[in-house]
């Protein structure tokens, strides 16, 4: 497999290709449907239900795919997002494929009393109930003595208080940022599968984690209720408290929660990999035959 940008794409490296998938959408997606030679074009679509009925523009998006699509432009649509075949009900080839993950070691870093937060400024991201709960979380840690307010760590252009925004950052920049953080926020409205959640695990960070994130993660209920999932998104109160908890935490307790999360990302690697891998052979497989009759 090969990824690509559309501005670095060449069209003779399309020759002879089974498959091309396209990820999201963009109108140019369908000049460039027309204009290669792959014997089968899918698009990918990976936003969730509740997503789409936050952004109207998607909307829009859904239905040019689904008319695409009607007019064999493209061949069908894979979907990540649960539910989202609902979404594409008028579509005759659709596909679920789970979301890969690229499972990694990083090395341990020293922890700085810091939450970091680094999310797409849109609503669905519940940028101020997580800003509520973290001012929350230093009230609370405040009356039980602690005297050093959390550091705020954030790509967003947020002034306050012992607030550092970093703008984008380069991928190993980023790691290398959380690594040293103790709590990283995803308390969000609608997702499917978080890599920043992914990435916050695997750098050796805990995230703080909302019920559309733990649906696509299944982490263990009797361990992740009581520790880092906040079930009502609306309450900086109950964000707070999660997020004092997790930095309370001993080193010993915090590193046994995050191994119990750990064992969860690896497993998810391997069994959605080779899921992943099943399906895209199984659709290069039935566009082969397609073709051949």
């Amino acid at each position: 497999w090969k990824s690509n940008y559309l501005n670095e794409l060449s069209i003779k490296e399309t020759d002879n290709i089974d498959l091309v998938i396209f990820g999201a959408w963009n109108e140019m997606y369908k000049f460039w449907a027309k204009t290669i030679k792959a014997k089968a074009k899918y698009i990918w679509w990976t936003s969730s239900i509740g997503q789409v009925e936050l952004s109207q523009v998607e909307h829009i998006f859904i239905q040019q795919i689904v008319e695409a699509c009607n007019a064999s432009i493209f061949d069908g649509v894979i979907y990540s997002g649960l539910g989202s075949e609902f979404l594409f009900k008028e579509v005759k080839n659709l596909y679920y494929l789970p979301y890969p993950i690229h499972s990694y070691d990083y090395a341990p870093a020293e922890k700085e009393w810091a939450v970091g937060m680094f999310l797409p400024n849109h609503p669905r991201k519940n940028i101020l109930n997580q800003l509520a709960g973290i001012s929350n979380a230093n009230t609370i840690l405040r009356s039980k003595n602690y005297s050093k307010m959390l550091k705020i760590y954030t790509n967003l252009n947020i002034a306050g208080q012992n607030t550092e925004s970093t703008g984008w950052l380069s991928r190993n920049d980023y790691l290398s940022l959380i690594s040293k953080i103790k709590v990283n926020m995803h308390v969000t409205l609608t997702e499917t599968l978080s890599y920043g959640v992914v990435d916050s695990i695997l750098t050796g960070v805990i995230p703080i984690i909302s019920p559309c994130i733990e649906d696509n993660f299944s982490f263990p209920l009797k361990t992740v209720e009581k520790t880092i999932l906040v079930q009502n998104t609306d309450s900086p109160y109950l964000i707070g408290n999660r997020i004092a908890k997790i930095a309370e935490m001993d080193r010993t307790e915090y590193n046994y929660l995050l191994n119990v999360l750990r064992e969860r990302v690896f497993y998810l690697a391997k069994t959605n990999n080779k899921i992943v891998k099943d399906t895209l052979d199984s659709i290069i497989m039935r566009t082969l035959d397609y073709n051949q009759n």
